[in-house]
């Protein structure tokens, strides 16, 4: 398992409805997370490469920084109740 991309989530909020709008939107917030709890093993470039080799652009950081994580976390939630 590589730390760049491990995550420990719940599985009731990752299999929700509210936050799994699609993978993608689901994966920018559960970078977002790890960027914002676990910065010293946050890595896209490193998950990127694990997910697709070729995949250098999937996602952006510029993604992650922009992410309303309050507003996700806010659906998550909604999403297990």
């Amino acid at each position: 398992m590589f730390r760049a991309n491990y995550l420990y989530i719940c599985e009731e909020a990752h299999a929700s409805d509210a936050i799994a709008i699609s993978n993608r939107d689901s994966q920018i917030f559960q970078l977002s997370l790890k960027k914002l709890r676990d910065p010293d093993h946050f890595d896209l470039q490193k998950w990127l490469r694990v997910r697709n080799p070729n995949a250098n652009e999937y996602i952006t950081e510029d993604e992650i920084n922009d992410f309303d994580i309050e507003d996700g976390i806010q659906r998550a939630i909604a999403g297990i109740k």
